[in-house]
């Protein structure tokens, strides 16, 4: 979890990053009281967009609309967006349609009938990431929607784990644990 940097007294967030091999951030600025935009946090993004870092949002602490924003500011960073609901898909088409930097999480809430197939045609298997909400929620579920799926079995394997992988792989420094 990362917070935007003090613009006073500022610590050297990617340097400390880069040190412990972190492979990406994450926001929570309901929680922490504070905002996403690209103008309150620019020196941040762009450090995050050079060194290809990616950056984990929770929908439910962001709107689309920040979301799109800071895509389109920022379009080498790469976003994964996790508890989207079902529901979200008139909002999550249009950004994932003008903003090829975000990804969505599949997770308990998101996962709409024949959605696999159907962003699987639409994008490709490379913007789709598991997830799984453990512990509250059982991978069980969910694995058995990606594993029937009509879809080849290498988008099946992107989908499970090449994906972040993927994503993780293209970090510009020593990922701890990849």
């Amino acid at each position: 979890v990362v917070l935007p940097p003090r613009r006073f007294h500022a610590e050297p967030v990617m340097e400390k990053a880069q040190a412990a091999g972190v492979a990406m951030f994450a926001m929570y600025p309901k929680r922490q009281n504070h905002h996403i935009a690209a103008w309150a946090n620019s020196e941040l993004y762009l450090a995050m967009e050079e060194a290809r870092l990616p950056l984990a949002l929770e929908i439910g602490q962001v709107n689309y609309g920040e979301v799109y924003d800071l895509a389109r500011a920022h379009p080498r960073m790469p976003i994964v967006l996790w508890n989207i609901g079902y529901t979200d898909e008139r909002l999550l088409i249009p950004i994932l349609d003008l903003c090829p930097n975000v990804h969505a999480g599949l997770a308990t809430r998101f996962i709409p009938t024949d959605g696999i197939e159907q962003f699987t045609k639409r994008y490709g298997p490379g913007r789709l990431i598991f997830g799984r909400g453990w512990p509250a929620q059982s991978p069980g579920p969910l694995l058995t929607y990606v594993t029937y799926a009509d879809v080849p079995d290498d988008a099946k394997a992107a989908i499970l784990a090449g994906n972040i992988r993927a994503l993780l792989a293209g970090v510009r420094w020593k990922v701890q644990g990849l």
